[in-house]
């Protein structure tokens, strides 16, 4: 999902050098209006910012006197598990590779010349950016699934067109009476349809009465390629359709 086009990205860029943090930093906010670069010259530094305001992302170097990059990442990770982390650095041995990996780094990119490498760090941030907000948004879908079918008896399932399987959330499990059926397969077709989805639960279901009989999903059938929607004890609304 792209960022929004009038959404800020802050970024506070940790190194030791200032001419090192202020070339970058005017490389990326001139690489993508949306940047706005904060700096910090030691790691404990840096903690007190993430701690005032935490960024977007967090961009490093690795060798800093005191607290290196690798034991700011640490840090990092003990209260902001999912904050954006990428080491950029000169230092390019597999073994602060390594350790950075094993510390949770998002990304890892060393310093070079020329102005691609700013791109190429910008384009990383974006990406990590982005990561981080899909998966956020996934998570409060997840939740308010949750919450929905906790509240009510009721249900979701996402049916991939590709695959032609249907993922069953537990409350549509609960419905047709199959707790332990994570999901169903479909017969190969060149169009499924939502009414083909009702079928199918309809055929696994131990009560069959409580699914809807016909149901309409929305878009192109052409281009979808997997549908959510909502069962309930007496109809199939459509909730979303994904292309």
């Amino acid at each position: 999902m792209p960022l929004s086009s009038h959404q800020d990205i802050q970024i506070l860029h940790v190194d030791d050098d200032p001419s090192i943090t202020d070339l970058t930093g005017t490389f990326l906010e001139r690489e993508d209006d949306r940047f706005a670069v904060q700096t910090a010259t030691s790691a404990d530094e840096g903690l007190e910012n993430i701690n005032d305001r935490p960024p977007d992302c967090v961009v490093s170097d690795y060798n800093m006197p005191g607290t290196d990059g690798i034991e700011f990442l640490q840090a990092v990770r003990e209260e902001y598990p999912d904050l954006p982390f990428i080491l950029f650095t000169g230092e390019g041995s597999e073994t602060v590779a390594s350790d950075a990996i094993a510390a949770g780094v998002t990304d890892y990119l060393q310093k070079g010349s020329g102005t691609e490498r700013y791109e190429l760090l910008a384009n990383r941030i974006r990406n990590a950016v982005r990561a981080r907000g899909e998966a956020e948004r996934a998570d409060r879908q997840e939740q308010l699934m949750r919450l929905t079918e906790f509240a009510g008896d009721t249900g979701g399932f996402e049916f991939d067109r590709e695959s032609n399987t249907i993922l069953l959330t537990a409350g549509t499990r609960r419905i047709i009476g199959r707790p332990d059926t994570s999901k169903s397969l479909l017969r190969k077709r060149s169009n499924c349809s939502a009414r083909t989805t009702a079928r199918a639960f309809s055929k696994h279901s131990t009560e069959p009465s409580k699914l809807a009989r016909n149901c309409t999903i929305g878009g192109d059938s052409s281009k979808t390629t997997a549908t959510s929607a909502f069962w309930t004890s007496r109809s199939l609304q459509s909730s979303k359709t994904v292309r």
